[in-house]
């Protein structure tokens, strides 16, 4: 004797029995299954993680729904086969109020492409669709205190190029792997009013140039003053330009070297 753990599960099997071996157009019992599945507009059904408002399709939540979760989360926008998938709207209850968790694409119960809203801030961009809200594409954080990153992302790092603002307005804008720095970039000291340009090695700067542009014979012009770090010692700008394209060449392949295998 077959058991059947719902409902549902026996109502399918009779359905696609009945309409399989029938013959002479639908017995009483395929009228009946037919009858008692939900199709279109529900107003209210209770299932085992909350209760679900919108339309179905052949026992199927297909279109446009509400789900209220014993969790106290609610979820309103597309599903397609009992999946959250299309444009959707998640929100949580904190305290009597109703906050955003997240609004944009969905495939397959998943964030694809939209606004997450962190308890550190806010995340606008692309989704892994095989992890579950894993950053992962070009996206935007804005996190509380004021930074900023810019580019892409790989399983919720910083990963490939990008442009971080930090809160205190210094800003490095180059290659990335795994959260790190690596490879080249450019880095703007704000308060010194200097920047580098050099070769990062998983977070490490090992060979750039510093100039300095606070430094004026008059109004209108700035002179640019180059410093060398950490090999570089000419005094001569063509020279330290020079030297510098050697030691970032060599840099360079170290840093690649070191990214392949990682």
């Amino acid at each position: 004797m077959r058991v059947f753990r719902s409902h549902d599960e026996m109502t399918k099997l009779l359905a696609t029995t009945c309409f399989r071996h029938g013959k002479n157009g639908p017995t009483e019992v395929q009228r009946l299954v037919r009858f008692s599945m939900k199709n279109g507009f529900h107003p209210g059904v209770h299932e085992k993680h909350g209760l679900y408002v919108g339309n179905w399709e052949n026992d199927v939540k297909q279109g446009k729904g509400k789900k209220i979760y014993k969790n106290k989360t609610i979820y309103e926008g597309d599903w397609l086969a009992n999946k959250r998938h299309g444009y959707g709207v998640l929100t949580k209850k904190v305290d009597d109020i109703y906050i955003f968790v997240y609004e944009g694409k969905w495939i397959n119960n998943r964030f694809a492409e939209g606004k997450w809203y962190e308890d550190c801030g806010i995340y606008d961009g692309c989704f892994s669709t095989t992890g579950t809200r894993t950053k992962c594409g070009y996206g935007i954080m804005r996190w509380n205190n004021g930074a900023v990153y810019c580019g892409h992302w790989r399983d919720n790092k910083f990963n490939g190029r990008g442009q971080y603002i930090e809160a205190n307005g210094n800003v490095y804008d180059g290659q990335w792997c795994k959260g790190l720095k690596h490879g080249e970039g450019l880095y703007v000291f704000k308060e010194k009013g200097q920047y580098m340009e050099g070769v990062w090695i998983q977070g490490v700067p090992r060979v750039g140039v510093i100039k300095h542009l606070r430094h004026k014979r008059d109004v209108n012009e700035v002179v640019t003053i180059p410093h060398t770090l950490p090999k570089i010692s000419e005094s001569n700008e063509e020279c330290i330009r020079a030297a510098y394209e050697r030691e970032k060449s060599e840099t360079l392949k170290h840093a690649y070297e070191q990214l392949v295998s990682l």
